[in-house]
């Protein structure tokens, strides 16, 4: 019976994990705030190198949401061939319709996430909610 090592998944594994730690360190370097690709291929490596990750705000529901949702997409586009074309989309409907509302709901009583306009405003693409499942705190 051939082991992983005759058929190069090690090797592959290995080039991989080496072009992410290259990537990682040319995202860092551009010293951006929010730096989103940074905080994907963390995930992307920690996941190829079987570890985990834990990713959570203040109080696990809203910049939380946000990051899980992003990854649940990444994960569907990398390992289930979500087309590009329907990413956002489908970022937006996990927001929307997903169990993180839910969250929502047994941690403040509301079925909605909880950003103010500046905070909204503040947000990365890729971390804005639709703005209809959006409360201001108050």
């Amino acid at each position: 019976m051939a082991g992983p090592e005759s058929t190069g998944i090690h090797r592959e594994q290995a080039a991989h994990a080496e072009a992410l730690l290259k990537a990682l360190k040319q995202s860092y370097a551009t010293h951006k705030s929010k730096n989103i690709e940074f905080l994907l291929k963390v995930g992307e490596l920690c996941r190829l190198m079987q570890g985990g990750r834990l990713v959570c705000c203040k109080s696990g529901k809203d910049r939380t949401s946000m990051s899980v949702t992003l990854e649940e997409c990444c994960l569907l586009r990398n390992k289930h061939n979500l087309l590009d074309s329907a990413f956002m989309t489908t970022l937006q409907t996990l927001r929307s319709h997903g169990t993180r509302l839910e969250n929502c709901l047994k941690n403040t009583g509301h079925k909605c996430y909880h950003f103010n306009q500046l905070q909204l405003m503040l947000l990365p693409r890729l971390l804005t909610p639709p703005l209809y499942t959006c409360r201001d705190p108050e």
